[in-house]
C-alpha cells in the first residue's frame, strides 16, 4: 500500500524569551568593612577588602556558640575560603549604578562554608547583620541556616544550596539566560575540590567553554 508524502512545511520557531526571576537580595552594603585590609589588584591600585582574619575570628564564634547549642558547624572550609570569600565580595560591593545583584550571580556550592559568608557580610552590616546576630547561627529563629537556604533567608541567598557539585550547573544556566536576555552580569560560583568530582559539576565544567566560545554564555 502506498504512502502519499505532502509537502514538508517549515515552521518558525518562538523567539526564546528568558523567564524573569524575581529576587528579594539586601541592597548593595552602604558602608565598608568594620575590619579592612588594603591590597593591590592586578593593575597596581589599591583596594579595600575585609579582613580574612577576622572572618576566622568570627566563624570561630559562630561555631562556638553553635556547638554550646548542641548544633554541628563547619571550621575548615570557610577558614581556607576566607580570603577567596573577600575578594569576591569586594568586587561585587564594589559595583556602580546599580544593586550588585544585578551587576553579579553568587552561587556558592560550597554550602557548608555558609557561615563564613554570613561573619563577613557582617562586617559590611549586610541586610542590617550585625556581630551579635552571627552568634545566634543555626538557632531556632535565625535566618543564619548551616547552609544556605533562599526560602529562609531570601535576603542574602539567591539560589539554594543544593546536592554537591549542583551550583556550577545553575551557575551556568544563570550565565546562559543572562547572555539570552542581554544582562550585562557576570556569575561567580565558589565550588570545591570535591564537588568538582559530581558528575553534574563535570558535565557542566565540560559544557562551559563550547557554550562561551559560541557566545552563547556571559563571563
Amino acid at each position: 500500500m502506498a504512502t502519499e508524502v505532502g509537502p514538508v512545511k517549515t515552521v518558525e520557531a518562538p523567539p526564546l524569551r528568558p523567564l524573569s526571576l524575581p529576587n528579594r537580595l539586601a541592597p548593595t552594603p552602604t558602608s565598608g568593612p568594620k575590619y579592612p585590609v588594603k591590597v593591590k589588584n592586578a593593575a597596581g591600585q589599591e583596594v579595600i577588602l575585609a579582613d580574612p582574619v577576622m572572618t576566622r575570628a568570627l566563624v570561630a564564634l559562630m561555631d562556638t556558640h553553635a556547638v554550646i547549642g548542641g548544633a554541628a558547624c563547619h571550621w575548615g572550609g570557610p577558614a581556607a575560603l576566607a580570603e577567596t570569600m573577600s575578594a569576591i565580595h569586594g568586587i561585587m560591593f564594589a559595583a556602580k549604578g546599580r544593586p550588585w545583584h544585578e551587576a553579579y550571580h553568587f552561587v556558592n556550592d560550597a554550602g557548608h562554608t555558609e557561615n563564613g559568608v554570613y561573619a563577613l557580610r557582617a562586617q559590611y552590616g549586610f541586610d542590617g547583620m550585625t556581630f551579635d546576630d552571627l552568634k545566634k547561627f543555626r538557632s531556632i529563629g535565625s535566618k543564619l541556616t548551616g547552609h544556605g537556604e533562599s526560602h529562609l533567608n531570601p535576603e542574602g541567598v539567591f539560589i539554594s544550596n543544593g546536592p554537591l557539585g549542583s551550583g556550577i550547573p545553575v551557575a551556568q544556566g544563570l550565565a546562559l539566560g543572562d547572555r539570552l536576555a542581554k544582562r550585562d552580569r557576570l556569575t561567580f560560583c565558589v565550588i570545591s575540590d570535591g564537588a568538582c568530582m559530581e558528575g553534574e559539576a563535570k558535565e557542566a565544567l565540560a559544557a562551559i567553554p563550547g557554550l562561551a566560545g559560541r557566545g552563547e554564555l556571559n563571563p
